[in-house]
């Protein structure tokens, strides 16, 4: 209530000052000696025009009839008519002078050298227009002046002129005209102004008494809004929006100190959040990269939890055990591979952590044999998971078994082949030394000596 009658007491007194002015302006403005000063105008310019007109009516009956006294020249010699038409424009200063039939088509026109384009024949310009009574024609958009009049003895024939009048004089002419249509509208809407304007000081008072109520409104509202600024960013923080801050107002209050902790505490609470994303976006780079590493590699690997479930396995180690990877992924792996649940019991109270055997996977042609490499991550008491490396060595242990059984084949040749020299040299000896001495037995001497040789280049041979 205080507030409306502080805006309203003023209010009013303007609107009684403003319509006692209102009323005396307004019998000022509308009285006779303004209105009288406001026609005369208009008479001034009006009679300007008329006697431009006058002088322009003049001017073309004398050139008409200075033309109706050259009609025979008009028929005989056009050239010479037409000098004469053109000493006629210049003597009278009628730049635009010309003959025209009753359509309005040019015959004729004073060869003049005026700038501008010559002016447009108006539509039905010769309709009513009689021998010695000029038609005056008004400038319209132009600043043009212009008269037509037939001429006597001539066939339908009419003089056109047009001379240009002061742009300045046309415009004083058409303001004049618009300030005298404003005048007397407003003269009759006198009555609508003093309605108008205590509308207007009507709305003035209300938008004074809506301003008071909106001043106090906005006084209450500057010890609200600290608290209704941070219920509102409460409610943006809890659904994820860090970037929320709390306008801080001047001075020093509780409030001031709340908004600048909470501020301070989202920017705390924003950072944090972009560490931990950064630090998650390089955990999962990092795991691309290893599960890319881990798909690389010639070996069998595969992750287990600390309960030793498969968590994570390569196309290769998937192949060993003739199964999918996806399938594989929670499987105990006791189950899927029976030979690893004793090293993994074994890696389980290792102090070291590390394991490595050998074991024996399938049976017949797809017997294999694997080396086996385990790391335990975490302690002995608190296993985060077991990493297992699966090496194919069944080649490479065939390949070992070949090289040694080859050894031994050479070991044996060697030692058979050391005493079939001997033997040789010693046959070939007795021959020599009894051939002579066994003539009777010389022939089964001989044959067994051959025996021997032969049997023992044979040996040789094979070995």
């Amino acid at each position: 209530t205080m507030f409306a009658v502080v805006a309203v007491a003023p209010a009013a007194l303007v609107a009684v000052v403003a319509t006692i002015s209102l009323n005396q302006g307004l019998d000022q403005w509308f009285s006779e000696r303004t209105r009288t000063m406001v026609e005369a105008s208009r008479l001034v310019a009006r009679s300007y025009m008329l006697e431009h007109a006058q002088v322009l009516r003049d001017d073309i009956i004398w050139v008409a009839t200075e033309l109706e006294q050259a009609r025979g020249t008009f028929g005989e010699d056009r050239e010479k008519f037409q000098r004469i038409l053109t000493a006629l424009a210049i003597t009278r200063s009628l730049p635009f002078t010309s003959l025209i039939s009753r359509d309005g088509d040019t015959l004729m026109r004073a060869q003049i050298n005026v700038q501008g384009t010559p002016p447009q024949i108006p539509d039905g310009l010769t309709a009513g227009v009689e021998v010695g009574q000029p038609t005056l024609i008004n400038p319209g958009s132009t600043n043009l002046v212009g008269a037509v009049v037939k001429l006597r003895g001539y066939e339908d024939t009419f003089l056109f002129v047009a001379r240009p009048v002061d742009p300045e004089v046309l415009e004083f002419m058409r303001l004049t005209d618009e300030n005298i249509t404003e005048y007397r509208d407003y003269e009759s809407n006198r009555l609508v102004f003093q309605i108008t304007f205590t509308i207007m000081y009507v709305g003035l008072a209300l938008v004074l008494l809506l301003a008071a109520l909106w001043i106090g409104i906005a006084l209450a509202n500057r010890f609200v809004d600290p608290i209704r600024n941070l219920m509102i960013a409460s409610s943006r923080v809890s659904d994820g929006d860090l970037d929320v801050q709390v306008p801080v107002q001047e001075g020093r209050g509780d409030l001031r100190d709340l908004s600048n902790r909470f501020n301070t505490m989202t920017q705390q609470l924003k950072t944090q959040r972009l560490a931990l994303m950064q630090a998650s976006e390089t955990n999962e780079k990092r795991r691309q990269f290893t599960e890319a590493v881990v798909e690389g590699v010639s070996a069998g690997i595969v992750g287990l939890d600390a309960f030793g479930a498969v968590t994570l396995v390569n196309a290769r180690a998937a192949e060993m055990v003739g199964s999918d990877e996806i399938a594989l992924v929670g499987q105990q792996i006791g189950e899927v591979i029976p030979a690893l649940a004793p090293i993994i019991d074994r890696a389980r109270s290792s102090r070291r952590g590390q394991i490595r055997d050998q074991i024996e996977i399938g049976s017949g042609p797809d017997y294999r044999t694997y080396q086996v490499q385990l790391t335990r991550e975490g302690t002995m008491a608190e296993s985060k998971g077991y990493v297992v490396t699966l090496d194919d060595i069944t080649d490479l242990l065939s390949a070992q078994r070949t090289g040694a059984w080859a050894d031994v084949a050479r070991r044996i040749a060697h030692e058979i082949k050391n005493p079939l020299t001997p033997i040789q040299l010693s046959a070939e000896r007795l021959r020599r030394r009894y051939a002579s001495k066994l003539a009777d037995d010389f022939e089964v001497f001989d044959k067994c000596i051959n025996t021997i040789i032969r049997q023992v280049g044979d040996i040789g041979r094979m070995v």
